[in-house]
């Protein structure tokens, strides 16, 4: 299965070539369209990198052992974190059924 999906075309690959098959651009525009594209995302990926603030080694879960230390203690619950008792099934559904869901009238597709 995944050798026929890496076997087929992009999307991209295949509008590029209805669009140039169609004489609207050519080969050349689409792959400095495409250049253009990737240059983005590279200049936006490492503006976006440079931006984010270093990870301080104080906080927890920074390393190992903090990591398997938050992992072995059980979670604390205080009444106002708890979360809230759900209804019981029977108070989320009506308790009578509707009488349009009874009635047994003969539908034109069943035979009478």
């Amino acid at each position: 299965m995944y050798n026929l999906i890496e076997a087929k075309r992009s999307t991209r690959k295949l509008y590029t070539e209805a669009l140039v098959g169609r004489g609207d651009i050519t080969q050349e525009e689409a792959e400095n369209v495409l250049a253009e594209y990737k240059e983005n995302l590279e200049r936006i990926f490492a503006e976006t990198h440079a931006a984010r603030p270093p990870r301080s080694r104080s906080s927890p879960g920074s390393t190992i052992n903090d990591l398997e230390s938050h992992s072995r203690r059980p979670p604390t619950r205080t009444p106002s974190t708890a979360p809230a008792a759900r209804p019981s099934p029977s108070r989320r559904w009506p308790r009578s059924v509707p009488p349009t869901w009874t009635s047994q009238k003969a539908s034109p597709c069943t035979p009478s």
